[in-house]
């Protein structure tokens, strides 16, 4: 059964691995630079609602704001920005949900793209199909003498 969803399984695999990379990277960036704060989370967010829609979107969303407020708040916040930090968070979740809308609507957009070459090219069998028996017959002249 579950063979049957491969690539969306493969999506939402993408997203966690996404939100995997951006964890390691931020934590290799604020190890080597401490005044640097910079999270990358909107990246695997934009990615996975790209690659996967919604749901996969949504998925390294939340992977992303737990990652944050979890695993990177006490190595990037000093103590005593508590409010910065939640303010930083609805942002993020703000901007993930935006992402994860428009990711949707491209999806639904390319499936629907999709469908509609799909029957194009059936109906361009069925004309090639239709036409092919009256070419082959040979033209008779009606006002012909027999």
């Amino acid at each position: 059964m579950w063979l049957n969803h491969s690539s969306r399984i493969r999506a939402y695999l993408f997203a966690a691995c996404l939100v995997v990379g951006a964890v390691a990277s931020e934590i290799f960036v604020t190890r080597r630079m401490a005044d640097l704060v910079a999270v990358p989370f909107l990246l695997p967010v934009i990615l996975a609602a790209w690659f996967g829609g919604f749901g996969p979107g949504l998925v390294a969303l939340a992977l992303a704001v737990i990652a944050e407020s979890l695993l990177l708040f006490p190595l990037v916040w000093p103590p005593g920005h508590e409010l910065a930090h939640h303010i930083r968070m609805w942002v993020l979740v703000a901007e993930g949900v935006i992402i994860c809308v428009l990711g949707k609507q491209l999806h639904e957009e390319r499936e629907r793209s999709w469908r509609v070459a799909e029957r194009l090219a059936e109906l361009r069998q069925a004309q090639k199909r239709t036409e092919s028996p009256r070419s082959r017959a040979p033209e008779v002249d009606p006002c012909e003498e027999i």
